[in-house]
């Protein structure tokens, strides 16, 4: 499991091959990543969107832009967590994310960039 922390919010994330969604003989390895949210600040937030960096094997990158994350703008008072479940689907065996949530001050409108750290995804047997 990997952890940031931007202006008292954390975000940890932790990864899981699916090889019941996966065809390795066909290019396609799927990873669950876990994301829970923390607000440890003073102020309530709402996640407003999302922005993720994608590598996919050793070439191939692509970015993720979207509101909201898996569907929803959730709010946070202070002290209040979220958690969701999403999946990337990769070509290669192994590969990354890393990205921000872009997430608003209820009492001021402020924006904040809250840091997704770099996380890996690497096929199982690749560790051995």
């Amino acid at each position: 499991m990997v952890y940031a922390t931007t202006d008292d919010i954390t975000v940890s994330v932790d990864i899981q091959y699916q090889p019941q969604y996966s065809v390795p003989h066909s290019a396609e390895f799927l990873f669950a990543y876990h994301i829970h949210i923390i607000n440890n600040s003073s102020q309530e937030i709402q996640i407003l969107a999302r922005h993720w960096f994608i590598a996919d094997g050793p070439v191939q990158k692509r970015e993720v832009k979207g509101e909201g994350i898996v569907g929803e703008q959730p709010v946070l008072a202070p002290g209040e967590q979220h958690a969701y479940v999403s999946f990337c689907n990769l070509a290669h065996p192994f590969g990354s994310m890393q990205g921000v949530f872009y997430a608003s001050r209820i009492t001021d409108g402020y924006v904040i960039e809250i840091e997704v750290p770099l996380f890996t995804m690497i096929l199982p047997q690749l560790l051995s």
